[in-house]
């Protein structure tokens, strides 16, 4: 049996990346890393591939949807609880304001070189991976 895929997107314009607040609880029960600051991402279903599961997710939690020119791009992945999760990235040239699901309470983009001193809770992976890919462009 294969491992469980997540897969999500980090959204980027300029030097600021787009992050979300995660839902704490629902329909009684607690969200994994509910509370914190993260990307658009979730759970492959059946035997969707991971870029097919970045779109659908984006699309879902924000009603973002990437124009041809600017395609979700694969950046890398990584092993969180017996889970593979799969880090895509959309560039963008404005910023976004994205309609929200219930999964998320709130939204904003904050410029990436702050968020070292980050005062919420936000993933070590995912701010780690938003920093690589961020030293590896140029903008």
């Amino acid at each position: 049996m294969s491992k469980p895929i997540n897969a999500g997107t980090a959204v980027f314009c300029g030097d600021s990346v787009l992050l979300v607040k995660r839902i704490e609880t629902y329909k009684g029960n607690p969200v994994p890393f509910g509370g914190y600051w993260s990307i658009f991402c979730g759970s492959a279903k059946d035997k969707e591939e991971p870029l097919d599961t970045a779109y659908r997710e984006l699309y879902e939690e924000s009603k973002i949807v990437p124009e041809k020119i600017q395609k979700i791009r694969f950046f890398r992945s990584f092993f969180q609880q017996d889970e593979e999760f799969f880090f895509y990235t959309l560039e963008v040239d404005e910023f976004l304001n994205p309609d929200l699901n219930f999964e998320h309470t709130e939204f904003g983009w904050f410029k990436i070189r702050s968020l070292h001193s980050f005062p919420e809770k936000i993933d070590d992976q995912i701010l780690f991976l938003i920093n690589e890919y961020n030293n590896d462009r140029i903008i």
